[in-house]
């Protein structure tokens, strides 16, 4: 007869001691275990919290909406979203503007996943860390065919850095703290966590949250620093590109002390700009191809030579390029590295900069340059304005202090070529994916997570349109941003429609129709409305729109020739 394991002695030991204590001790007992007990819903919401997440950004919806109120109780600020992939993209640039893991998306099962995809797919490819909690049906009813069911790891895997998957309320703690701890560390991104009914429903003594210490910093490599040194140091024209991924541990201030001692050129991406000023007398952000094919060493920390640098293409062969980043797969594009420094760059750009320092002392004379700044262009002859003239009127009327969102097409390179970023964190352009419509979910994270510095969006009419709704977010929350609409009649106004299509084609698939007033649509959302027909009236109707509260949009219709 085999001999009874050590966990079955162990019970029989706790069922005899319970045994042996009076009733009343029982009782006291059963009710101190009780009162640990919490129900699923509660346990996210505590676990949550434990985790330092302070806002949720929820779409609602079966099994999630008792665990969104949970939330709210807990003390988290909850903003109800009108599309699923609107959650996940506030979620993930309010996290972004934070500089760490401060909030997280909520959506319900089924097809609301599916709808979340797009802003999973926005926040891993720009690299930012967001936790998307999704219900699920309950586990003993999956495969046969509950209502909303989905199998939404299954969907989600190809997109998202993790999936994972709280299969008990005992669960949920620890998993959502493995999330947290995933979505933060190396390179961030975006981790699924699916919430099955019966996890949320049940009962449990909720297991604590703790994300752990974080990860050591990478040591850095005596020999690769002393090789950086010695590449940048010995480079005739070296040049620095760098990306929004300088963001996390606060690299852009290492990364500026580096540019003014080297007195080192650079140039950023658009996410990137205003991490180091556009009008740094160093930048050559205006001129990216002739500074990429004038360099003769290239310095990348926190950017990939993907299709915002043109892969790579205008760097001359041969050119030595050394990496700084965390260094995963997706870095890998374009020419190859002479020397890769893997690690956080909050941690290796000081010791390149104390190694430096100890080969250079003194910094070298600041070279000629222009900046960042481009000319305005001349007046065009059109009856509109050309979305170049209100980019450039936009640019001399902004607050200092304004964080932009850009997004579009024409709307967006004409806002990028005139207005300067300046500070740190104050542009968010659509990033990596190049995804239109983020412009307002992102604008309305901003203005809850940019400590009252002003918000303005300047976007065309398809990119606003695709997440329209979004403005009664805004307004149901009281949101202070401004939308500036450049209204061109279409995705790249008529210029699209007539290479495109024959003449007189009756389908518009490519220009819309003409003068569609988005303002009186906001209007009916409870937007207030600003007036301005031309780029001179902008600056007053501006003044007016920030003045106020709650969001405001002011509409232009521009050029739909113009490019």
């Amino acid at each position: 007869m085999r001999a009874p394991s050590d966990r079955k002695r162990r019970t029989d030991a706790v069922l005899d001691r319970l045994a042996a204590l009076a009733p009343a001790h029982r009782d006291a007992l059963r009710d101190a275990l009780q009162a640990r007990r919490v129900r699923g819903h509660d346990a996210v919401a505590q676990a949550l919290a434990a985790l330092g997440i302070t806002h949720l950004y929820a779409m609602p919806g079966l099994p999630i909406d008792e665990t969104i109120g949970a939330c709210a109780r807990a003390g988290l600020t909850v903003t109800g979203a009108r599309h699923q992939q609107a959650t996940v993209m506030m979620a993930a640039a309010h996290n972004y503007i934070t500089g760490r893991l401060a909030a997280v998306a909520m959506v319900s099962s089924g097809v609301a996943v599916t709808n979340a995809m797009t802003g999973v797919q926005v926040a891993q490819d720009n690299g930012w860390p967001v936790l998307l909690l999704a219900g699920a049906v309950e586990q003993a009813a999956a495969g046969m065919g509950a209502f909303t069911e989905l199998d939404g790891m299954r969907v989600m895997r190809p997109l998202a850095k993790d999936c994972l998957c709280a299969g008990s309320t005992a669960d949920i703690g620890r998993t959502l703290a493995a999330a947290a701890r995933i979505a933060c560390d190396g390179r961030p991104g975006a981790v699924h966590v699916d919430l099955p009914e019966d996890s949320l429903s049940g009962f449990a003594v909720a297991a604590p949250a703790d994300i752990g210490a974080p990860p050591a910093d990478t040591t850095p490599d005596t020999a690769a620093l002393d090789r950086t040194a010695d590449l940048l140091l010995g480079a005739r024209v070296p040049l620095l590109v760098f990306g929004k991924g300088v963001r996390w541990d606060d690299a852009y201030r290492p990364l500026r002390a580096l540019v003014d001692h080297l007195q080192l050129p650079f140039i950023a991406s658009p996410m990137g700009r205003g991490l180091l000023p556009d009008d740094h007398p160093l930048s050559r952000t205006a001129e990216q191809g002739r500074a990429l094919a004038a360099a003769d060493c290239v310095l990348l920390v926190g950017a990939r030579l993907n299709w915002t640098f043109r892969y790579g293409a205008e760097i001359r062969p041969g050119t030595p390029i050394v990496q700084i980043d965390c260094c995963d797969a997706a870095f890998a594009e374009g020419p190859p590295r002479a020397l890769t420094l893997a690690g956080r760059a909050g941690t290796l750009l000081p010791a390149l900069l104390e190694r430096i320092r100890q080969l250079r002392p003194l910094p070298a004379p600041v070279p000629d340059s222009t900046g960042g700044v481009i000319a305005a262009p001349s007046a065009a002859a059109a009856d509109r304005p050309t979305p170049d003239e209100v980019a450039a009127a936009l640019a001399a009327t902004l607050p200092a202090d304004a964080i932009t969102v850009l997004d579009g097409n024409v709307t967006l390179l004409a806002a990028q070529k005139h207005i300067l970023a300046r500070e740190p964190l104050s542009r968010l352009t659509p990033g990596t994916s190049g995804c239109m419509g983020s412009g307002l979910p992102f604008a309305i994270a901003a203005a809850r997570a940019g400590r009252g510095k002003p918000v303005v969006l300047v976007t065309g009419d398809m990119a606003l349109g695709l997440n329209f709704f979004e403005l009664e977010t805004a307004v149901r929350h009281g949101l202070k941003l401004v939308v500036i609409l450049l209204n061109n009649d279409g995705p790249s106004g008529e210029r699209r429609q007539r290479k495109a299509f024959p003449a007189g084609d009756g389908e518009r698939l490519l220009a819309y129709r003409e003068g569609l007033r988005y303002d009186l649509m906001a209007q009916q959302l409870g937007v207030r409305i600003e007036q301005a027909d031309t780029p001179a009236t902008l600056p007053a109707a501006l003044a007016r729109a920030l003045g106020g509260d709650g969001p405001a949009l002011i509409q232009l219709q521009v050029d739909p020739l113009a490019s």
